[in-house]
């Protein structure tokens, strides 16, 4: 279903304000570091059109609601597999993406909100590919030594934990409420005829409503003359006693 379920829009919400504040550090984290960077220019394009996909998806959830559609969904990925693109093109001089790797390093993040919106085998394969697309760069970047991978693997567990674990937050809420609705209907179905008239009130009423008509013409038409027989009576009495005992449930 492309939209949040019963209250996983407040999972999102959270999700949302931790992508914020990891885009806010990994922006000051690039400025600090600027001079360091061969050619800032397309980590900067990158960073430039995350914010603006950021707020694109902001304002459609404003405007839209808690929804997001399967194509929706692959217009982000793709946004998002450019800034992967740029940040990792812009980098590669420098040879060592556990140091210089920002914009990239947030797509990660930006998943967190959507696994609220989406099934989860999609944004599981989002995840996927942008671990791939992290060890490949890295194994290609930058040299693997004793110095370097404690700084890759760091890098790699801050992209793809994040999401993976919310996703599986995600999930677990979702089944408990499931489970506690369907708990719900099965206690409503048990203990209802306690309080209710039953799912066969419907045929009941009916067949004493044309009881009731059978005899009301009966005595329109003299079938029947008052003052009415004792077996007339006694019927007429019982279609009252079974009328009330209905009204009075």
């Amino acid at each position: 279903k492309p939209g949040a379920s019963l209250g996983a829009g407040y999972l999102g919400l959270g999700a949302a304000i931790l992508t914020a504040i990891e885009a806010v550090a990994g922006i000051a984290f690039f400025l600090v570091r600027w001079n360091e960077y061969s050619d800032p220019l397309l980590p900067t394009v990158a960073w430039v059109l995350y914010i603006v996909a950021a707020v694109g998806v902001g304002l459609s959830v404003l405007t839209y609601g808690e929804r997001l559609t399967g194509p929706a969904f692959a217009l982000i990925c793709v946004v998002l597999a450019c800034v992967v693109t740029l940040d990792f093109i812009g980098i590669w001089p420098e040879h060592d993406i556990a140091h210089t790797a920002t914009a990239s390093m947030a797509a990660g993040f930006a998943l967190l909100p959507i696994a609220t919106l989406r099934p989860a085998r999609e944004v599981a394969a989002a995840i996927g590919a942008l671990g791939i697309a992290f060890i490949v760069m890295a194994v290609v970047s930058t040299p693997i030594t004793h110095d370097t991978m404690p700084g890759i693997v760091s890098l790699l567990s801050l992209v793809v934990v994040p999401p993976s674990l919310a996703l599986y937050v995600v999930q677990r809420f979702r089944q408990l409420v499931q489970r506690e609705l369907d708990r719900v209907l099965v206690q409503s179905n048990v203990q209802a005829p306690q309080f209710a008239v039953g799912m066969l009130a419907s045929d009941e009423l009916a067949r004493l409503d044309l009881a009731a008509e059978k005899l009301l013409d009966a005595v329109a038409n003299g079938t029947d003359p008052l003052p009415l027989s004792d077996a007339s009576s006694s019927v007429a009495a019982s279609l009252a006693t079974e009328l009330r005992l209905h009204l009075i449930e």
